[in-house]
């Protein structure tokens, strides 16, 4: 009953509701994520090179948002996510993620840009704050709640899950020793509030962001040759092009689309509005620029993470063979080509450390969801109880867990997407046509 219920919330109408509503703010700004990447880039990924400090006593940096962004979104999605895709809907689901990523992009510039707004109103909470503006409060309080519960889940429990599932498979370590670990450790760090994750995440996140890119990058480059046969499996696979004879297979095609799009879009979160929780906490209040960080985000998440991922899978795996294999064991076959014996530590820690950095930063957007509901009282009794469920995660069996968190996600779209669409109507979106300093 639940699988039924999740795959309607999932289904076609959620996805057009998202793309369409992308494209139509993709036609409204111009394509402004296209057009605009070298004023997006200089002010948003080209600032880590920067000395410049945007840090600032009542709030946090762009770049702090940034990674604390990243640390809920790019969780076990781009590593074994990116693997299922390519099990579940074949090479051309990569495609199809790319697809998705380019509405996504403007969808998440949205919610920052009116999450900022809001704040300049005094109104904190990104998500929560415009959809009490556009819709009323009871649809705020409901978004909220749907906002909690995908915390506890998708952000905690399900994440735990993978991360002690990894430790054990490994090392054969007990999962209730690392879910208690990883219960210490995520205390120790939520327990400071947005200004201490933030802190965190902008150390954390980078470094093993790149060392996971390098890795990748590594295995690809080793693999050169191969690159020619990936693109073409994945564009040929995009279209249900068939291999022998370029006839098109229609059940191919709806399956490459359908889970593409899926993925694309629980990778990055664009439609969530969990990018604007973060990015209505900066120091610098110009929606424009919070705007663009969140184009930034989705670009680093889908467009390069994702697909390092998956370049690195095809060309080394043996593509004609994928049915019935597990992620984990496609992933850790890939990076055997390069790391050998090495491999299993490899894609365990790489998991490890994205669960854990998804299981902080999902702490934020659950808190800030929970006061909505609570009038801004029992902070630190959801930290506590969130770490509590960390450790509980760790050794549930989360077929439901994981069922009942892809609800409480899907639907956390409907209301943030009317909400945008409603604020966009009534007082319009800008973009910025210069270069917008922070």
């Amino acid at each position: 009953m639940l699988s039924l219920v999740c795959n309607l919330v999932w289904g076609v109408p959620t996805l057009l509701l998202i793309l369409s509503f992308g494209i139509f703010l993709s036609i409204k700004t111009g394509f402004f994520q296209l057009r605009g990447f070298g004023t997006i880039f200089r002010n948003t990924l080209g600032s880590f090179i920067s000395k410049e400090n945007t840090e600032r006593k009542n709030g946090i940096s762009s770049k702090a948002a940034f990674c604390s962004v990243l640390a809920a979104t790019m969780g076990t999605g781009n590593i074994i996510g990116v693997a299922s895709a390519i099990i579940i809907g074949g090479p051309g689901a990569v495609f199809w993620m790319w697809i998705s990523a380019v509405p996504g992009m403007i969808v998440v510039y949205a919610e920052n840009f009116f999450g900022v707004k809001m704040a300049l109103e005094g109104k904190k909470g990104g998500a929560v704050a415009y959809t009490e503006k556009a819709l009323g409060r009871p649809v705020s309080v409901i978004y909220a709640v749907l906002c909690t519960a995908a915390s506890f889940g998708m952000g905690n429990m399900v994440q735990s899950n993978s991360l002690s599932a990894a430790f054990y498979n490994e090392y054969c370590v007990p999962v209730y020793i690392t879910g208690a670990v990883a219960a210490f450790l995520t205390l120790l760090v939520i327990v400071g509030g947005i200004k201490r994750i933030s802190s965190f995440t902008e150390i954390f996140i980078p470094v093993i962001s790149l060392l996971y890119i390098a890795a990748a990058l590594f295995v690809v480059i080793k693999n050169y040759s191969a690159l020619p046969r990936a693109f073409q499996m994945i564009f040929s696979g995009a279209f249900g092009l068939r291999a022998a004879g370029g006839g098109i297979c229609g059940a191919a095609l709806k399956n490459a689309v359908s889970t593409g799009l899926k993925r694309g879009v629980f990778s990055n979160e664009a439609g969530l509005g969990t990018s604007s929780v973060f990015h209505s906490s900066c120091s610098s209040r110009k929606p424009e620029l919070q705007g663009m960080w969140g184009i930034s985000e989705v670009f680093f998440d889908t467009v390069i993470c994702c697909t390092l991922t998956a370049l690195a899978i095809l060309c080394t795996a043996d593509t004609g063979s994928l049915s019935g294999t597990e992620p984990v064991s496609l992933v850790s076959e890939t990076f055997s080509d390069c790391f050998g014996r090495f491999s299993g530590d490899f894609v365990c820690i790489s998991v490890s450390l994205f669960a854990f950095a998804t299981i902080t930063g999902w702490s934020h957007c659950g808190e800030t969801a929970f006061a909505r509901i609570t009038g801004n009282r029992f902070r630190y009794a959801y930290r506590i109880f969130y770490c509590l469920l960390v450790l509980t995660g760790a050794s549930a069996a989360l077929e439901t867990v994981w069922t009942l968190s892809d609800i409480f996600n899907g639907l956390m779209i409907i209301p943030n997407i009317i909400a945008l669409a409603v604020l966009t109507f009534k007082y319009g979106i800008n973009v910025p046509e210069k270069n917008c300093q922070q």
